[in-house]
């Protein structure tokens, strides 16, 4: 619909997922999805994460009229490529695996809980 708030999708998912159809919830016509990679997580090396690539074939194989899907090789290259994005009208919205939630985190140097001294 004109007018419609468009939709800037940054997703990581981990291998396994059915990504087509989560997807098919969340992507609208008009909307740009942005396909990103999570590190590895330390200590599971039976977590990984679904290849943007394999995202961004999920995204096309949905066939929405005017939705853009661009590959990125690292969550940091799409969080620089957001701030300088800034004022182009999408809403941003990262989402996922909380694996990538992890990897936002340590990207943009959050820390969600403080560090208790007595631990």
């Amino acid at each position: 619909a004109q007018g419609a708030l468009q939709v800037r999708w940054v997703v990581g998912f981990s291998r396994g997922k059915d990504v087509a159809a989560l997807l098919a919830r969340l992507v609208q016509a008009g909307d740009v999805v942005w396909a990103v990679p999570f590190a590895k997580p330390q200590e599971m090396p039976w977590i990984s994460c679904e290849q943007p690539e394999a995202i961004a074939e999920a995204v096309q194989k949905l066939g929405m009229d005017g939705v853009a899907v661009e590959v990125f090789g690292a969550l940091g290259e799409a969080v620089d490529r957001l701030a300088g994005d800034q004022l182009d009208g999408y809403l941003n919205v990262i989402c996922g695996s909380l694996y990538l939630v992890s990897d936002v985190y340590r990207v943009l140097q959050v820390e969600p809980f403080p560090a208790d001294p007595e631990l």
